[in-house]
């Protein structure tokens, strides 16, 4: 029976819609849509920090994060937080300690990590974590 049945040839381009199986084995043909809203979204968020103000980072630990400063500097940075350690790699503008006049994100004794505004202005991080 399986030799009755051929596919068809497959060139390159966007399908319309996927085959795959579903949980209980049933066969389904979800479109893309419908596959992209099924799939994890990226916590993204955006914050907005005075000078000498911070932000606590609690519930982040061991988390790759990703933060773009948007209005001023327009620099960026990754951040690979750990349990004690903070890797910051990126503009100079970032620092993992906590540094004067740069936007600091460092971990505290109590195994949290803070992102610290130490410029004199204002200034918004958009942070995406991975």
């Amino acid at each position: 029976m399986a030799e009755d049945i051929k596919e068809n040839a497959m060139s390159g381009g966007t399908p319309e819609r996927l085959r795959g199986l579903a949980a209980n084995g049933d066969s389904i043909s979800p479109t893309l849509a419908e596959v992209a809203k099924a799939l994890p979204k990226r916590n993204e968020f955006t914050i907005k920090l005075e000078p000498e103000s911070s932000y606590s980072l609690r519930g982040y630990t061991y988390n790759t994060l990703f933060v773009y400063e948007s209005l001023n500097f327009g620099g960026g940075c990754l951040v690979l937080l750990g349990w004690h350690a903070t890797i910051v790699y990126g503009d100079s503008i970032f620092s993992n300690t906590d540094k004067a006049n740069s936007i600091s994100i460092y971990n505290t004794a109590q195994a949290e990590a803070v992102i610290k505004n130490n410029k004199t202005e204002k200034v918004t991080l958009k942070i995406n974590v991975v």
